[in-house]
């Protein structure tokens, strides 16, 4: 019987650099040693305080940014100066109050630039999906609570083709589980302004800073309606690819 040294010896399989580099290039796979390297500059905050912390200067585009926070925290408000900065129609999915159109136009925005689409659940991220994929939107702002890991990185690889805002809104108990979102930020509100922690960002150095406290430049309720009983119907909007989640205008428009 042959000893083992006297066997053939293969050598090991070589690893595929092609495709090691292929898959590490996918929008969807997170490097903790990328460092801070933005494919695109940044849309500027509004705040040079949180500008100076996120990649690429500001708010990331082609790429999903994750905001955990309750429905009372203004998350539109932080988000109000970059919206202002970009043309083209704003996209919001699911919110928890019918946006209140008099505080966006006296904000700047026209109402013809504001569409919603209301759909829960597997609805409301299938929209989000067509959405991107299709693009035309400058903006998308959705609030997912129940969406899973899976449906986040489906809106992230869907995202990575747009120059636009991709935001999506969740609970504070979701920044528990992982996600594929570069951006995570939990908000809370504080008694001067809003009480912003960065939880993830491409690099992911740096997150144990203090939480920064930051002024809205616009109230949440400037921009969203808490009284649906003050809500007025409005005429319908086209919703994005198969029929079935209503969009419509603002309430009051």
């Amino acid at each position: 019987m042959p000893s083992a040294s006297s066997l053939p010896q293969r050598e090991p399989p070589r690893p595929d650099a092609g495709g090691l580099a292929e898959l590490l290039a996918r929008p969807d796979i997170w490097r903790g040693d990328r460092l801070a390297a933005s494919p695109r500059p940044g849309l500027p905050t509004g705040h040079p305080a949180l500008d100076r912390l996120l990649p690429g200067g500001g708010w990331p585009r082609g790429a999903l940014s994750e905001f955990l926070a309750t429905p009372e925290v203004g998350v539109t408000g932080l988000l109000a100066p970059a919206l202002a900065a970009l043309a083209g129609p704003l996209l919001f999915v699911n919110p928890p109050w019918p946006l209140h159109a008099p505080g966006w136009q006296a904000a700047g925005f026209a109402a013809g630039r504001l569409a919603v689409v209301e759909a829960n659940g597997k609805e409301g991220a299938w929209a989000c999906e067509v959405a991107l994929e299709e693009g035309g939107f400058a903006a998308l702002l959705a609030w997912l609570p129940d969406i899973d890991a899976k449906g986040l990185r489906r809106l992230q690889l869907a995202a990575a083709g747009q120059p636009g805002l991709a935001c999506i809104l969740r609970p504070p108990a979701r920044a528990r589980e992982p996600s594929p979102a570069p951006l995570r930020l939990s908000l809370e509100n504080a008694p001067r302004g809003l009480r912003v922690r960065l939880l993830k960002r491409r690099g992911g150095d740096g997150l144990a800073e203090q939480p920064l406290i930051l002024t809205p430049a616009l109230a949440v309720t400037a921009l969203l309606e808490r009284d649906r009983a003050l809500a007025l119907p409005a005429l319908p909007l086209p919703a994005p690819g198969r029929p079935g989640a209503a969009a419509r205008t603002p309430a009051h428009a």
